[in-house]
C-alpha cells in the first residue's frame, strides 16, 4: 500500500504517545516486581541504533520518557555508577554469561578503554571549574571517550565481521581522546589546541554539551 508524506506534526505526537505507554509499562513492571518484598530496579539499557539511525524520532522519545519519570511520584530515575553496587551482573540478552564482552578478542579493547576513562575521572577531578578552551578540550575529549566505548566496536571485533574496522575506529577515538586530555592537563593550551579542536569538533559532533564533570 501506498504511504503518506511524512508528517512531523503527527510523528512527534506519536512519540508523545509512545513515551506514556512505555513509562506506564514501566510503572506496572516495578509493581509486579515490588509484589515481591523487594525494593527493584530496572535498568534501561538501548542500543544506539534507536536514535537516529532506525528512528529519526528516537531522541525525542527518550527526551519524553525521561521528562515524565521525573514528573513521577512513584519512580525514581538513578544514574548506573549510583544502581551499580547494588545490582548483580546480568547480560540483557543473556543471564551472568557475557559472550562478547568476555570474549579473549575484546578484553584487550576492554582495557585501553577502561584506562582511557580513568584518566578522563582523573581530569575532571582536578579541573572541575574548567572554563573556555580548557572545557571545550574535556568536552570533546568525553565525546571520543564515549566513541570509543560503542559496544558495535566490540561486537565486529569479537564476531569476526569487521575486526580491522572496529581496531582502527577505536584507534583513532583514543587518539583523539589522548591529544585533546594532553591539551587540556597543561597549564596553558599550545597554540595549536583551538585549531585542533575545531577539526575534531566537526568530524566527531556527538554530544556537543555533554559535562565532562560528570565523568569525575
Amino acid at each position: 500500500s501506498a504511504k503518506d508524506w511524512y508528517d512531523p506534526y503527527l510523528a512527534f505526537n506519536r512519540v508523545e504517545e509512545h513515551a506514556a505507554h512505555f513509562v506506564r509499562a514501566l510503572r506496572e513492571r516495578l509493581r509486579h516486581l515490588a509484589a515481591g518484598g523487594a525494593a527493584p530496579t530496572l535498568v534501561l539499557a538501548l542500543d544506539a541504533d534507536l536514535f537516529g539511525h532506525w528512528w529519526f524520532e528516537g531522541v525525542r522519545w527518550l527526551q519524553s520518557v525521561l521528562l515524565q519519570l521525573l514528573d513521577a511520584d512513584d519512580i525514581r530515575l538513578v544514574t548506573v555508577k549510583d544502581a551499580l553496587p547494588q545490582l548483580p551482573a546480568v547480560h540483557h540478552a543473556e543471564p551472568i554469561a557475557h559472550p562478547i564482552f568476555d570474549s579473549p578478542a575484546v578484553a584487550a579493547l576492554r582495557q585501553r578503554v577502561a584506562v582511557a576513562a580513568a584518566r578522563l575521572e582523573m581530569v575532571a577531578r582536578e579541573k572541575p571549574a574548567a572554563q573556555a578552551l580548557d572545557e571545550a578540550l574535556l568536552r570533546q575529549a568525553t565525546c571520543e571517550l564515549l566513541l570509543a566505548q560503542s559496544s558495535d566496536w566490540a561486537v565486529l571485533i569479537a564476531t569476526g565481521m569487521a575486526q580491522e574496522y572496529a581496531l582502527g575506529r577505536v584507534n583513532e577515538h583514543l587518539a583523539r581522546f589522548e591529544r585533546l586530555l594532553h591539551y587540556a592537563s597543561q597549564q596553558q593550551p599550545p597554540p595549536d589546541a583551538a585549531a585542533y579542536l575545531r577539526e575534531i569538533a566537526e568530524l566527531d559532533n556527538l554530544f556537543p554539551l555533554i559535562n565532562y564533570r560528570l565523568f569525575g
